[in-house]
């Protein structure tokens, strides 16, 4: 990790008392500074609280799925730290069978507009990844609050 990760890290663990051995991995979310910052904003107000995750990547890739009690930082667009999500739970679901709060959970929009959206994005990582994409793709939905900063809405 490099020192301006660790260096956040450390803060969190020293502040939460957390163990640093619980560090699981850093994302950052939106595809340009503005999706980005919106992410962050929905996340620290409490709007967002689910993550939604392509299965078949993750075994191509052969990255660790999320899972309860992963600790998560978040950078902004340009790697720059921001906060630090807790998996508190974990539901895995044929895309189209997504339950509505979860969807809710992660955008405001109506379903058919997530499902199209996630289905291009799947898609997208279908193509990069070289696995297999069908409609009934399993899709895991990650429910996550923020505990740091602390006083971040959970």
């Amino acid at each position: 990790m490099d020192d301006i990760y660790q260096d956040f890290w450390s803060v969190f663990c020293e502040e939460a008392g957390v163990s640093e051995a619980y560090c699981s991995r850093y994302t950052y979310f939106g595809n340009s500074e503005e999706e980005s910052v919106t992410a962050i904003e929905q996340l620290l107000s409490g709007e967002k609280t689910t993550v939604s995750h392509c299965i078949p990547h993750y075994i191509v890739t052969r990255a660790a799925m999320p899972k309860i009690g992963d600790y998560t930082m978040v950078t902004d667009f340009y790697g720059n730290p921001a906060l630090i999500l807790e998996t508190t739970d974990v539901s895995i679901t044929p895309l189209p069978e997504t339950p509505g709060e979860l969807i809710l959970g992660e955008c405001q929009g109506d379903r058919d507009t997530w499902l199209l959206r996630k289905q291009r994005e799947f898609q997208e990582k279908a193509r990069r990844s070289g696995f297999h994409w069908n409609e009934e793709l399993p899709v895991l939905m990650e429910t996550v609050r923020v505990v740091y900063p602390i006083g971040g809405k959970s």
